[in-house]
């Protein structure tokens, strides 16, 4: 099947789509039987490669582009099991194959009449394959790189192995490490050795070598061909705090414990600047390097320091820098591949035009979190950025969502779009890469039709917090996102889901004043300081409503009643059966837990409950009969 040439041959193509339509289930069983599942994998990737070359849009080849990509998707999301129990193709791949999916439509009968199985998804997800084995149970998959002609994969872990993957198959083509070791010292008696965890990675432009970062300060360029480590270069001796490769593999950044960030040459092995970087919050606090960014050129250098809402740009020629405040806590930094574009995270994603320093798109990110890692395509059309589970996709144009990742890739720590912006790469602490696919119709996750009720209501703030009433069925995000625009403020809107008029706007926060300001200078940054958003959204029955804000929970009928819960953000709200409870996920930032309270909305007593592990809780819930929480 990879030996055709091509597909323009009427007949040709006929031929492969009846061996695929008659015979690719028992040709995918002998190849496993025969320890060949990669080959079954690089097969039917190369026949996709060939039939996406031709842009015909006859109902032949779009059936044929269909069984084909569906038999490829079946291919790697069961390849694991197949791989280890080739018979479980019947009776388990074939059986728990999504209800659409063309390869398990024309093998039905082939399936066992005694499994079913009832809550299958109807399409393949966006999640293509999962890559895994990576890391010895050290805390994951720290980095990962795409090649520039989108072939390869590159992917460095804390337990100090770089892995070259092929990006198409999955097939690990390499396994290497050996960065020394680093100096744990947790107290005297735990002190121990451990290797060098391998913090960023990148390849060269022309893709033949690539470069591994580690945070002892060790840095070894390596062999695409053979995995052989070309050259090393001890940057220093200190354990870094954050780390960055330019994206041609020229230059290394390194921030280290004393605020000091160290750029190199990686060619000629040279320091490009030595710079200090300023790590104090706004209270004096001393705060270290949180995040690092470096233009392919490496003229530019962009630096985030936790706790001062501010990002330093550097010119490394000169040592000179500005700072761009921000309105919110600074947490990552990435460049766009030409330099042109920076992109900032908080809660809110900011992309600033370098030249003229003027702010081009402001984003909320919708789950409430602190963006944790970012990254733009490589013609810089969409810019992802997420926190531990989910990530979004704007368009930089227009600032639209276009993309969201299904939940079910944990602990997200690095990101990176493929050169072609059809896929993205994710590295976790869960020790595995998923690579997702975004190219097809798996935009801005949709549910099914209205329900046709009168009561049906969707209650929305403007920074995204959201919430349908239980009753109403599903409500597509497409009409959530139309009904948000236009609308700027902190307000929380009731709109009637079936006509789309809006029938209540409620403010939770009545002080809606705005601060503005810029500085001077060829280079003009603005910020704007504006009220806490609302946090979280919950229904009492189907008249009340409750909201946090600022440290405040309100219950709307108009607002009956306001509970103040202190300097903290409730970010997490479940009331009890009866309405009477409301349980609520408070989290205060410079904290390491958070704390479940309760509030009896009769008595109006606040008592605490427990305290969980810092944004481990995704949501709260009370058992039928009110006496148990969950």
């Amino acid at each position: 099947m990879a030996d055709i040439p091509r597909l323009k041959d009427l007949q040709a193509a006929l031929r492969v789509y009846d061996v695929l339509e008659k015979l690719f289930l028992y040709w995918v069983e002998a190849l496993c039987l025969l320890g060949r599942m990669s080959y079954a994998v690089q097969s039917l990737q190369s026949l996709e490669t060939l039939v996406d070359g031709e842009a015909n849009t006859d109902g032949f080849s779009v059936r044929l582009t269909e069984l084909i990509y569906d038999a490829n998707r079946f291919l790697l999301h069961h390849r694991g099991i197949l791989e280890n129990v080739p018979l479980q193709l019947y009776a388990a791949a074939l059986v728990f194959s999504p209800r659409q999916s063309v390869v398990k439509n024309l093998f039905r009968s082939e399936a066992p009449d005694w499994v079913s199985v009832k809550s299958l998804k109807t399409t393949w997800g966006a999640c293509l394959k999962t890559l895994e084995r990576h890391t010895e149970g050290i805390q994951g998959v720290w980095t990962v790189a795409y090649s520039p002609n989108g072939q390869w994969l590159v992917s460095g872990s804390r337990d100090g192995t770089v892995k070259l993957w092929n990006a198409n198959s999955g097939n690990c083509l390499h396994t290497i490490g050996g960065h020394g070791e680093e100096y744990s010292d947790y107290s005297d008696y735990y002190a121990r050795r451990a290797p060098a965890g391998v913090r960023s990675v990148s390849f060269s432009a022309d893709g033949l070598s690539f470069v591994s970062g580690s945070w002892n300060g060790v840095v070894k360029v390596w062999s695409t061909v053979t995995g052989e480590c070309l050259r090393v270069l001890e940057v220093h001796s200190s354990e870094a705090l954050a780390m960055e490769i330019s994206s041609d593999c020229r230059v290394i950044a390194f921030a280290c414990s004393d605020s000091i960030i160290v750029a190199w040459k990686i060619d000629t092995e040279t320091p490009l600047c030595i710079l200090k970087a300023s790590c104090f919050s706004r209270r004096g606090a001393r705060r270290h390097v949180t995040s690092m960014a470096v233009t392919a050129d490496g003229l530019w250098l962009a630096s985030t320091t936790w706790g001062n809402n501010t990002t330093e740009i550097w010119n490394t020629s000169t040592g000179e820098y500005e700072r761009l405040p921000m309105d919110d806590q600074a947490s990552s930094v990435t460049w766009s591949l030409d330099g042109e574009w920076l992109a900032l995270s908080g809660h809110v994603v900011q992309i600033w035009e370098r030249k003229a320093g003027r702010l081009k798109l402001k984003a909320r990110y919708k789950f409430g979190d602190v963006v944790g890692f970012m990254a733009f395509s490589f013609n810089k059309q969409v810019l992802a950025a997420g926190h531990q589970t989910r990530i979004i996709i704007w368009n930089t144009e227009t600032g639209a969502q276009i993309w969201e990742s299904d939940e079910g890739h944990s602990r997200i720590i690095s990101i990176c779009f493929s050169p072609n912006v059809q896929r993205l790469v994710s590295a976790s602490f869960d020790e595995t890469i998923k690579i997702w696919d975004i190219s097809r119709d798996h935009k801005v996750s949709s549910g099914g039709t209205l329900h046709q009720e009168q009561n049906i209501r969707l209650v929305m703030s403007t920074w995204l917090t959201f919430l349908v009433h239980r009753r109403s069925g599903c409500v597509t995000r497409q009409q959530m996102f139309r009904l948000l625009t236009s609308y700027g403020d902190l307000a929380i809107r009731i709109w009637n889901t079936t006509t789309g008029n809006k029938t209540r706007t409620l403010y939770h926060n009545e002080e809606q004043n705005r601060f503005k300001y810029r500085f001077g200078g060829q280079k003009s940054f603005g910020t704007e300081l504006r009220p806490e958003p609302i946090w979280a959204l919950e229904f009492r029955n189907n008249i009340h409503l409750a909201s946090s804000s600022g440290g405040t929970i309100k219950i709307w009928s108009t607002c009956l009643q306001t509970l103040d819960a202190g300097h903290v953000r409730v970010v997490k709200m479940a009331f009890s059966s009866d309405g009477r409870r409301l349980a609520y996920l408070s989290r205060k930032i410079d904290e390491k837990c958070d704390s479940i309270s309760i509030w009896d909305t009769v008595t109006e007593q606040r008592f605490p409950v427990s305290t969980v592990p810092y944004m481990a809780t995704t949501s709260l819930s009370f058992s039928a009969d009110g006496h148990h929480w969950l």
